[in-house]
């Protein structure tokens, strides 16, 4: 950006999403994801980004295979004993 300009803001949650506002969070999230090498990780991040993203208290990176959530990473507002890598965290498809 040229001398005295400013930067757009962080853009956050879906009101006003423009293809604009959509190249814009793909952006940011990519800036935040450039130094991180380890998967588990990557999830960490997009899920801090998303939690911003939304406003929201906390948010969970599950998987969903074979019937089964089983649950990566947990960022954000987390009740005990919730941690961000949770272990053998796995719910049926059906709860």
């Amino acid at each position: 950006m040229s001398a005295g300009s400013v930067d757009p803001p962080p853009v956050r949650g879906p009101q006003g999403w423009t293809p604009f506002a959509r190249v814009e969070a793909s952006a940011q999230l990519r800036a935040r994801l450039e130094p991180v090498a380890i998967v588990w990780d990557v999830a960490r991040v997009r899920a801090e980004y998303f939690r911003e993203f939304f406003d929201a208290r906390s948010v969970s990176v599950t998987t969903l295979g074979d019937g089964l959530f089983n649950e990566l990473v947990n960022v954000g507002s987390l009740p005990p004993p919730s941690r961000w890598y949770p272990d053998e965290t796995v719910y049926p498809e059906s709860v």
